[in-house]
């Protein structure tokens, strides 16, 4: 019996899944930052924009001027060794 149950749940899994969510229409979506920082709050002379990709020379915050109250962020990053 258990084998039967086990079976026949694992056959209807796929049925009862979610559809996978695509990416939603980021038509006038805006970036955070500038690429000339400035809309940032930063130390200066820390945060950089270099061939698109956001760096910093030293371990500091860096803030938008303004709150978001919707957003979605992703992010890839990359930290030296160390």
């Amino acid at each position: 019996m258990l084998g039967t149950t086990l079976a026949l749940a694992l056959l209807c899994a796929p049925a009862l899944a979610k559809e996978a969510m695509g990416h939603p229409d980021t038509t006038g979506w805006a970036p955070l930052f500038k690429e000339d920082l400035s809309n940032a709050v930063r130390p200066e002379g820390i945060w950089t924009v270099e061939n698109g990709e956001l760096t910093a020379s030293e371990d500091e915050a860096i803030w938008t001027d303004r709150d978001y109250d919707n957003f979605i962020l992703d992010l890839e990053f990359k930290m030296g060794p160390g």
